[in-house]
């Protein structure tokens, strides 16, 4: 891949790599025929809901912004686009909207890190909501901090962009009301 020029739709992907990092998903589902696979890149199958086969994100074999095993990778790894690649693929965003929204998102991710402390890595969307509940009952408690406020806000805000840009509906972390 390295001597190939890569398509557009591709420059914009490895210079991205957020859905594998596990702050957009969680994890990946995938057929049972590929449990073998998943198995030998050492991504470590499960089940849930009981019969769908999925792996959590991050992804072991993401190096930098690019897959490590971009020519064995599971066939949803193969065939996802988040929204923001299809709308660039519409062409309903420029080349420098897309990347731009890429790095809004990595500068949002970076600035809430600290907030949440070490978090035993990424925010994924699971953490985001353990971390929301726990401030909802430390709130209700009256127990909870500014500190934890402000990191709940900066998570809300975080997921909304993510949710706005890059997830589709049905998977959408911060829920509209209508």
């Amino acid at each position: 891949m390295a001597s190939e020029a890569l398509s557009p739709s591709a420059q914009l992907c490895t210079s991205c790599g957020l859905c594998c990092s596990g702050v957009v998903y969680d994890s990946v589902p995938f057929g049972a025929h590929e449990v073998a696979n998943v198995r030998e890149l050492g991504l470590e199958p499960y089940e849930e809901p009981p019969g769908q086969a999925r792996f959590n994100l991050p992804c072991r074999h993401l190096q930098g912004t690019r897959c490590g095993v971009f020519d064995r990778r599971p066939e949803p790894c193969g065939a996802f686009r988040c929204e923001l690649l299809k709308d660039f693929e519409a062409g309903d965003v420029s080349m420098a909207e897309a990347m731009g929204r890429v790095i809004e998102a990595k500068r949002m991710i970076e600035e809430v890190g600290p907030l949440v402390g070490d978090a035993g890595g990424p925010i994924t969307p699971k953490k985001w909501g353990a971390l929301l509940d726990s401030w909802r009952a430390n709130a209700l408690a009256g127990l909870a901090t500014e500190a934890e406020a402000v990191a709940v806000l900066q998570l809300a805000k975080l997921n909304r962009f993510l949710d706005t840009h890059f997830r589709s509906k049905d998977q959408q972390v911060v829920k509209n009301k209508d």
